[in-house]
């Protein structure tokens, strides 16, 4: 099977996603994101080094669900290479058939779907002016990508129709985490500070590709934008683990903190409306514990 792919596109608006790629997707990360799946390999390919497969959840067949709401099609010519697995593929083309001839997603015929059918980027996008007339405004985004422990590439949920193609960096107000660092001019990797790699590890798997709502706070004086970052409700739907569900409603930037994986910023904890003095309470802690980043941390002598 296959779905239409969401391009990066060019800012100005030269360039769109295939028809429904973003509805594809999002129906996707709605189903999956922060649950628990099994999966199994069908077949891989070594000279790509992929693997092809499906994915399920719970006894769902999550490959199938997708094709029979008309978010995926089968591959022309899809054959499989062994009798067990036929059933499956045959299946697949079942649902497909069967979500052609109710029109769903893909198959579409509403004038109205197909002309909103591929989002172009906006052909400009200040995500200052953007954050000054929404200062203090929770507004619902998807965390798009972690460039670090504390900052987030965010798609916006804008007024415009090409609502998640706003895209913003954006930093945690409070906290500052180890720097993935910089790509050297020779092309050799980057090298990141220590626990920078644990750091964006644990923002990734609360908030990568997760509903969040995005409140600003501030800027330095280079322009960055500072926020305050709150995960909105987790698995709304009952499915998947409750530990991750916890995980992922909890104030990160705190947590960050409390493990000894941010330190706090006084400039910009000082923007915040709310939650600083919490920061500052589990900063304290990580120290107590000479936490990683606080692995070497000795109390000041008191003075008298």
């Amino acid at each position: 099977m296959h779905a239409p792919r969401v391009t990066q596109g060019r800012r100005d608006g030269s360039t769109r996603d295939e028809p429904f790629a973003h509805a594809s997707r999002e129906a996707l990360r709605a189903r999956l994101v922060g649950k628990k799946v099994t999966f199994k390999v069908d077949a891989s390919v070594a000279s790509v080094s992929r693997e092809f497969g499906r994915v399920f959840l719970g006894d769902e067949n999550v490959s199938l669900a997708h094709v029979a709401n008309g978010w995926a099609k089968v591959k022309a010519g899809a054959h499989v290479a062994d009798g067990e697995d036929e059933g499956a593929l045959q299946e697949l083309r079942l649902a497909e058939q069967s979500a052609a001839a109710r029109e769903l997603g893909l198959w579409s015929k509403d004038p109205t779907a197909l002309a909103r059918a591929s989002r172009a980027a906006p052909a400009s996008f200040d995500a200052r002016a953007f954050f000054d007339a929404h200062k203090g405004v929770p507004v619902p985004a998807v965390v798009e990508a972690c460039l670090n422990g504390a900052c987030l590439r965010v798609a916006l949920a804008t007024d415009s129709a090409d609502s998640r193609r706003a895209v913003a960096t954006v930093h945690m107000a409070g906290v500052q985490c180890p720097a993935m660092g910089r790509k050297k001019e020779d092309g050799g990797e980057a090298i990141p500070e220590p626990f920078a790699r644990e750091a964006k590890h644990n923002t990734e798997i609360r908030l990568l590709h997760r509903d969040v709502l995005v409140i600003f706070e501030g800027e330095d004086k280079y322009k960055n934008l500072f926020c305050t970052i709150r995960a909105r409700e987790a698995n709304p739907d009952g499915n998947g683990d409750a530990a991750e569900g916890a995980a992922a409603s909890e104030d990160v930037a705190e947590f960050l903190a409390r493990s000894g994986l941010a330190r706090v910023v006084d400039w910009s904890a000082a923007l915040m409306t709310s939650g600083a003095q919490r920061l500052r309470a589990a900063e304290k802690a990580a120290k107590a514990q000479r936490l990683r980043l606080w692995r070497d941390y000795v109390a000041p002598t008191p003075s008298i």
